[in-house]
């Protein structure tokens, strides 16, 4: 590049070698243009210029690293120190737990402000931090400091937790000992959920289900119905009724008649596990308890037997998560049943305090349930006994105002009193209708009335209908008769037995769909079940990774995730 001491020099000389002193201001004025047009070394000025653009621009990457890697250590540090501060468990000082935390992490200087809020079951720490960081590079695009600010909350609050347990205790749960399994199962999880809240804060609701769910006759005294016996305690729901999860105490429910759909004999010799209502105690509902050895003592005498029915489960299930239930805590507590500290409970759906469970299990799926026909559930049936021998019946027709009496075959104008003649009786059908046992009778006493409520507990349908009516009418009538008394919610076992499962589904998709909506989590378990159960179960759950798909025995595993996620659920952090 030329210089100016170069150009003057030139330009004394004209451009040329030195030569007479006497130079024209015209050449002069030659050398200063020559000197303007000469672009020799102007790259080297732009490359100059961006070298000094790249340096600022590494340099401010740089100085980016430095002020994010400061960030994201006082935001790091500072969350640890808020989730520590804020467990209910911590016996120190919230703010004391903060500073210690960044005083240790050497970032004490940056703390800016501790603030803690909350009370005895609940607790909220939050805090803010800054820091300085000097530039190196960016000072030469006059940015001399950078500054990271971070700030942090964590709550934990330690509210209400209720849990309705709703496991299956139909027939198939018997292979493989997966009853066995499920006791052990449920029983750790309920150790789990004590063992991981404070006393007062957890109530479990037990709910055994196969064809139908029973309750105790302490518990179906809250509840309206019809009430038409006193034998077993079920109530026979409508479809309306799983389309809310509430159960008010004033509406009239239908009362399960006691009956057995199966068997083909006299219910003398009928095992009590084939009555669509089950009689014994240990299959009752649980209700509303904070008693650990009791809820335990409920799980371990779990016995299966039974069809499936799903959608009366999670009604059960719901209904004792939902506020309309209420009174029968308050009931309750009164009567010493519950400690006072459950007071309240179900809890309102707006309470965020509360957290509400469905833990629904099951190893089948939907099969059928027999609900007698409300015409046959109450009054004054057909039949007739004699006061000293049953099988000494009289069937009334309402039509020719006559009576048929079993000990001759005959139709008379009144019911079969006494008699002095000794007859024949059968005592035993078997499935065909033919007698397999027969006993010599000499009854004398009154023909007394019976109602149906006290027919179906004496008899089971199967032997009313084919024995007792196809004895009066003959077989066409006999079925007939069945077909009206007995209402199969999914088809007639023997007949569409496991295949028409409709309309149950259709009943625990709604009341499954209701839970949802007010905020009841659903957990739900597949136990070895089939793949239409799978689905079914999968989408009752409250999200998808709430299904728990057990292909082996070890439910165990199923349950203790699933206490896990409850007590995650628990902390808002």
């Amino acid at each position: 590049m030329r210089t100016l001491s170069k150009f003057f020099a030139d330009t004394a000389s004209g451009g040329h070698s030195p030569g007479p002193k006497n130079r024209s201001g015209r050449s002069r004025w030659r050398g200063l243009t020559r000197f303007r047009d000469d672009e020799s070394g102007a790259m080297l000025l732009f490359g100059l210029m961006m070298l000094v653009g790249i340096l600022v621009i590494s340099g401010m990457s740089v100085d980016l690293v430095r002020y994010e890697s400061m960030r994201t250590r006082l935001q790091n540090t500072l969350d640890s120190a808020t989730l520590a501060a804020a467990n209910l468990d911590q016996t120190l000082k919230p703010t004391s737990v903060v500073e210690d935390f960044m005083a240790k992490a050497g970032l004490s200087g940056y703390l800016t402000n501790v603030t803690v809020t909350g009370g005895m079951n609940n607790r909220t720490v939050s805090a803010q931090a800054a820091a300085d960081v000097p530039t190196v590079f960016l000072r030469l695009a006059g940015i001399d400091n950078l500054t990271p600010q971070t700030s942090s909350t964590a709550a934990e609050a330690i509210g209400s937790v209720e849990i309705s347990m709703v496991l299956d205790v139909s027939g198939s749960m018997n292979e493989y000992n997966k009853i066995g399994e499920l006791r052990h199962a449920a029983t750790d999880f309920v150790t789990t959920m004590f063992n991981s809240t404070q006393p007062g804060k957890l109530s479990i609701s037990v709910v055994p289900y196969a064809a139908q769910v029973a309750i105790s006759p302490e518990l179906f005294d809250y509840f309206s119905s019809t009430r038409d016996h006193t034998y077993s305690y079920c109530f026979d729901f409508t479809q309306s009724d799983f389309k809310t999860t509430a159960m008010p105490l004033n509406h009239i429910y239908q009362q399960a008649a006691n009956f057995d759909p199966w068997y083909w004999d006299q219910t003398t010799n009928i095992s009590p596990a084939m009555r669509v209502c089950p009689l014994e105690s240990s299959r009752d509902v649980l209700p509303f308890s904070a008693d650990e050895s009791a809820i335990k003592s409920v799980i371990s005498g779990l016995q299966a037997g039974g069809n499936t029915s799903i959608d009366v489960g999670m009604k059960w299930g719901s209904a004792l998560l939902d506020p309309s239930t209420q009174p029968v805590m308050s009931a309750m507590i009164n009567k010493g049943e519950r400690n006072s500290e459950l007071t309240g409970r179900p809890y309102a759906f707006d309470d965020h305090q509360a957290m509400k469970v469905i833990v629904l299990m099951t190893d089948g799926e939907n099969t059928s349930r027999a609900e007698i026909n409300p015409d046959y559930a109450s009054g004054p049936s057909v039949v007739w006994y004699n006061s000293v021998d049953k099988n000494a019946f009289s069937i009334y027709d309402q039509a020719t105002n006559k009576y048929y009496w079993s000990v001759d075959g005959k139709w008379h104008g009144m019911a079969f009193e006494a008699g002095g003649d000794k007859y024949t009786g059968c005592t035993s059908y078997d499935r065909n209708g033919d007698c397999r046992s027969t006993n010599t009778l000499s009854p004398v006493g009154k023909a007394i009335s019976v109602s149906w409520p006290t027919l179906w507990n004496d008899v089971s349908v199967r032997y009313f209908t084919n024995q007792m009516i196809g004895a009066a009418y003959g077989g066409h009538a006999a079925s007939t008769w069945y077909k009206n008394i007995v209402d199969w919610t999914d088809g007639i076992p023997g007949y569409n037995y496991g295949n028409n499962s409709g309309i149950q589904d259709s009943n625990l998709n709604h009341i499954c769909n209701e839970a949802k909506r007010q905020n009841i989590t659903i957990y739900s378990i597949g136990f070895m079940t089939s793949n239409h159960g799978k689905a079914v179960l999968k989408t009752c759950a409250t999200k998808p990774s709430y299904f728990f798909d057990v292909q082996n025995l070890d439910i165990a595993s199923a349950f203790a995730s699933i206490a896990n996620s409850i007590n995650k659920l628990r902390l808002t952090q």
